[in-house]
């Protein structure tokens, strides 16, 4: 790619304002980690239930600790360095404020100045910010598949919907054929395959958010892709459950499904789609 004299000029910086703009997108998505599950599950039940969930959206009540509910002031809540500033503590009640945050922020701000050092001028910024929305997501869906075993629809239609624009657009070297075939050949292959462990085993198979996982996963990757997908997500996941086996003891399981030995399967299927959209289709 060609780049102006004005873009040569100011190049060196964009790793860095990517940094930046990382750091405080990441900080967002620990709103949307946390914030959105409580939203699902407020809808999900009855009204007369709804007064023991807390009614939060994306954008309200502020940024506030969850022990003392004080709003955190602005210059507590710069990404990273407040949470360094205070050692993982509130400023009010002295409670710690887990570690997931500011690891969140100093991944997505390090993934993005990765993406940009590494990447441009041979992605141009378009191309680098589909990649970027497609990580975040991903990074998303799988901390909150981690910690309470759900694949909120709206981020996974967001991430099915922004490949497809990319394939169109040729943002991505996959043409549009390729995309949806991809994702009706894989949703279907899923449902086949968790329909067959129902009737044998009584138990569900995949669940309906894995699925719609793999088929949003798959309008990125192309139709050559989907299985490979499939047969490096299950190896993954079946390592990760041998892992949990393992170090059970422990570990304690939280919820009853992780009990009943369920596993979130979206961290797995992230991690392989990553790989294989960098070394398959942008390579």
């Amino acid at each position: 790619m060609h780049m102006t004299n004005i873009e040569a000029f100011f190049s060196p910086a964009y790793p860095w304002l990517a940094l930046l703009l990382g750091l405080f997108i990441g900080s967002f998505l620990n709103v949307v980690i946390y914030r959105l599950p409580i939203m699902l599950m407020r809808e999900s039940v009855l009204e007369a239930e709804r007064d023991n969930i807390p009614d939060v959206n994306l954008w309200w009540p502020p940024s506030h600790c969850p022990q003392c509910q004080h709003n955190i002031a602005p210059w507590d809540n710069i990404p990273v360095l407040s949470w360094l500033f205070l050692r993982g503590r509130c400023r009010h009640c002295h409670g710690s404020i887990p570690f997931i945050y500011p690891l969140s922020e100093a991944l997505i701000g390090g993934v993005f100045f990765l993406l940009v050092y590494c990447f441009y001028p041979e992605f141009n910024l378009l191309q680098l910010g589909f990649i970027a929305l497609f990580l975040c997501l991903l990074y998303t869906l799988s901390v909150i598949d981690l910690n309470t075993f759900l694949l909120p629809d709206c981020l996974v239609f967001l991430l099915l919907w922004s490949g497809l624009i990319a394939s169109v657009r040729h943002i991505i070297p996959i043409s549009p054929r390729d995309s949806v075939m991809g994702a009706v050949f894989i949703w279907c292959f899923t449902w086949l395959m968790s329909e067959g462990f129902r009737l044998v085993t009584r138990r569900e198979g995949f669940g309906r958010g894995d699925m719609k996982l793999y088929a949003a996963c798959a309008v990125w990757l192309g139709n050559a892709n989907v299985g490979i997908l499939i047969l490096g997500s299950a190896a993954l996941g079946l390592f990760f459950f041998f892992l949990r086996y393992v170090f059970r003891r422990y570990c304690p399981q939280r919820s009853e499904l992780a009990r009943q030995g369920y596993i979130p399967f979206g961290p797995a299927i992230a991690i392989v789609t990553v790989y294989m959209l960098y070394t398959e289709v942008l390579h």
